[in-house]
């Protein structure tokens, strides 16, 4: 569980006294009876909508899939039937708490800073997001995203085939996409957006190296039905549209999103509790997208002080009512206001779902009532 660091006293007691600690996720890895068919997903950003989407593809090939794991639904359950394929999204906490999550298809979106509030170190999270790559045998398939850094040095100690999106094998090319020296028209515009993007081709070069057809793989993708809270778009009003991307809960997110607007077009609402992570280059992406960033809850003891001293407009204030509020006050025709916090929601919200809703409500509210 997430709530269980290994900073804590039981879990100092148990390992002094020679106590097993496992995890849900390693008991159904021992007994599931053929692991070929599990499709493990691990990344900073874009597991749950990846995992959705394979499961949703899987679907409309006729196959029997299962859909789980740090999603929503507890991966042992799938121990209770007969499945095609089973996907599963796998947190850097379960895995660092599974001695042994042996996979053979397993997949790796994104790695950047995040959850440092928990995981004793940067390289710590790095590792037990990497660790049943570590673990894969010469056969087993092993999909990783070819543009990040923090995944490359590992490549050398993997025995997996190694197969890379974001290659020249499959990669987006201007507003389309090109899969295997075959370029194609993506026609859905959130398919597009910075977020998806990789989501998207991690997806196919899966689906292709599992032996479905790329073309009909896509031709399904362009129907999906998105995740809530992720780039969401919630309603438009006098030419002002409005994003919730509640789902955002690192500075990373809150970049990709950032970065599917104009620049100087968006009123940035951050909230929520921050994950001592590095800015990295999120304030220069601020600077250039964001007209003004409006913050409430824990994020405003932090995150407020680095963009004033950065000379970022910001704005504090009390709750999800008075930032969207002053985000009114602000927008012009052409404008966007983006929900995308950077934060974990507990300090007001009991997850980034019930925060995404409200704000959605109080959107609805405040247009409704102009």
């Amino acid at each position: 569980s997430p709530g269980i660091n290994p900073e804590m006293d039981i879990i100092r007691k148990a390992r002094k006294k020679g106590i097993s600690i496992t995890t849900e996720l390693q008991i159904f890895l021992e007994n599931f009876p053929d692991i070929g068919k599990i499709v493990g997903v691990t990344g900073t950003n874009g597991k749950s909508t990846t995992v959705s989407m394979l499961g949703y593809l899987f679907e409309r090939f006729g196959k029997k899939v299962f859909v789980g794991g740090n999603l929503g639904t507890p991966s042992i359950k799938a121990l209770d039937g007969e499945y095609d394929y089973v996907v599963l999204e796998l947190s850097s906490f379960q895995l660092f708490w599974s001695k042994h999550p042996k996979l053979k298809l397993f997949t790796v979106l994104n790695i950047r800073p995040d959850h440092l509030d928990w995981h004793r170190s940067f390289e710590e999270y790095i590792f037990s997001k990497m660790k049943p790559a570590l673990l894969m045998e010469d056969r087993d398939m092993f999909f990783f995203n070819g543009r990040d850094p923090f995944i490359k040095p590992y490549l050398n100690d993997i025995k997996a085939i190694k197969i890379s999106f974001w290659s020249d094998m499959y990669t987006w090319e201007n507003e389309g996409i090109k899969l295997k020296g075959k370029r194609f028209t993506v026609m859905n515009e959130i398919l597009k957006t910075e977020q998806n993007k990789e989501n998207v081709l991690a997806v196919l070069s899966i689906m292709d190296n599992l032996g479905f057809d790329l073309s009909a793989s896509l031709e399904h993708l362009e129907k999906f039905t998105f995740l809530n809270h992720r780039m969401e778009f919630v309603d438009e009003w006098n030419g002002i549209m409005f994003f919730n991307d509640s789902k955002a809960t690192n500075f990373s997110a809150v970049e990709a999103a950032l970065k599917n607007f104009e620049d100087g077009k968006v009123i940035l609402i951050m909230c929520g509790i921050g994950k001592k992570e590095p800015y990295g280059s999120l304030i220069d992406t601020i600077k250039k997208k964001a007209k003004k960033v409006i913050i409430f809850g824990d994020m405003k003891k932090s995150v407020s002080s680095a963009l004033k001293r950065s000379g970022v407009s910001v704005v504090e204030v009390q709750n999800m009512e008075e930032s969207v509020e002053e985000a009114l006050k602000e927008a012009k025709m052409g404008d966007v206001v983006l929900l995308s916090p950077g934060g974990s929601s507990f300090d007001m919200y009991e997850n980034y779902k019930e925060r995404g809703r409200h704000f959605k409500e109080v959107v609805r509210r405040c247009l409704k009532g102009g």
